[in-house]
C-alpha cells in the first residue's frame, strides 16, 4: 500500500458518516478507558535466501527467537462527533511487554569461516502505540451490528538484547500506515464482541545496534487480526478478553561490511483487562 493511496482513503473515511447509531452495548463498549494484561508470544526469524552472508541453515535461516514474554496495556476509544463528523470511532492503544526468548542461531569463526550451531537466552522489550480513526455504519433494523471501515497509524518499537560474550544489543523500530475494518455485534446488552482486520506498510523500518551501526531495512506489508469480547459487568465496569495476531517483514539492508538479512516476525497477543465506560 503506497501512502499516497493511504492517505486517499484517509480523506474518503473522515469525510463519510455512519447512517445510524449502533445500539446502547456498542456505544457502551467504544466509549471506555481500558487497562489489560496477559502474554505477548514473539515468533522471529532471519533468513538469507540469496546467501549473501554464505552461512545459511534450513530453508535459508540464519537465527531465530522463540517466546512469550509478560504483556501490560492500556487504551481509550470514543465513538462520537469529531470535528463536526457525526458518529466517529477513534482508538489509542499502548502495548508493552518484557521478557526472555530462546534464541537459535550460529557462532562464526572468522579465522576458519566455519560456523556451529549456538543456542542462548535474548531479553525483549516491545513497545507499540497504535492510532485508529473511523466513520461507524450501524446495521439491521436494531442497530445490533456495526462496521468501522479506519484508518491506522502506529510506531513499533524491540530492544531485542542478546546474551554476552556473543551478543549484542539490538533495536528494531518502524511506523506503519494503512486501511482496517472492524465488525462488533451486541450478543445481549452486555456483552459485545468484536473481530477486526487491518492491512499496512511499514515505514522507516530501521535497525541500531550497539558495536555495528545502523541498518535502513526494507518497508514490508503489515497485516493484524484480532478477535474480542467485552462484558458490562456494570454500566460503568467492563471486562474484555482479546486475541491479536501481527504479522510483518523487514527487507534486507545495503550490503558493506556488515548487513541485516531478510526477517519476518509475528506476533501473538492475549490478554484480558478491565475498563471505565464514560
Amino acid at each position: 500500500m503506497s501512502k499516497r493511496l493511504a492517505l486517499a482513503m484517509a480523506a474518503g473515511l473522515l469525510c463519510a458518516t455512519g447512517a445510524a447509531r449502533a445500539d446502547e452495548a456498542i456505544l457502551r463498549a467504544n466509549n471506555q478507558a481500558s487497562l489489560w494484561v496477559g502474554g505477548h508470544h514473539l515468533n522471529y526469524h532471519e533468513t538469507d535466501t540469496n546467501n549473501t552472508s554464505g552461512l545459511v541453515g534450513p530453508g535459508g535461516q540464519l537465527d531465530s527467537e522463540h517466546g512469550t514474554q509478560a504483556a501490560f496495556g492500556g487504551g481509550l476509544t470514543r465513538q462520537g462527533s469529531l470535528f463536526g463528523l457525526k458518529n466517529i470511532y477513534t482508538s489509542l492503544s499502548l502495548d508493552y511487554s518484557h521478557g526472555n526468548t530462546d534464541y537459535q542461531g550460529y557462532l562464526v569463526n572468522n579465522n576458519t569461516h566455519t560456523a556451529v550451531p549456538y543456542s542462548s537466552t535474548t531479553r525483549n522489550t516491545t513497545f507499540d502505540v497504535n492510532l485508529k480513526v473511523g466513520p461507524a455504519f450501524a446495521l439491521g433494523a436494531q442497530s445490533r451490528a456495526q462496521v468501522v471501515p479506519y484508518i491506522t497509524y502506529g510506531y513499533h518499537n524491540w530492544v531485542r538484547d542478546l546474551a554476552q560474550p556473543y551478543g549484542d544489543k539490538e533495536t528494531y523500530s518502524h511506523q506503519y500506515l494503512g486501511i482496517g475494518l472492524l465488525g462488533q455485534y451486541s450478543f445481549t446488552p452486555k456483552l459485545v464482541g468484536s473481530a477486526d482486520l487491518s492491512v499496512a506498510r511499514t515505514i522507516n523500518p530501521r535497525l541500531t545496534t550497539g558495536s555495528t551501526g545502523d541498518f535502513s531495512l526494507g518497508s514490508k506489508a503489515q497485516t493484524s487480526l484480532s478477535v474480542g469480547l467485552d462484558y458490562a459487568v456494570t454500566p460503568r465496569l467492563h471486562a474484555s478478553a482479546s486475541y491479536r495476531a501481527t504479522e510483518f517483514k523487514y527487507g534486507q539492508s545495503p550490503v558493506g561490511v556488515y548487513f541485516e538479512p531478510d526477517s519476518k516476525t509475528i506476533e501473538q497477543r492475549f490478554l484480558v483487562g478491565l475498563g471505565y465506560a464514560f
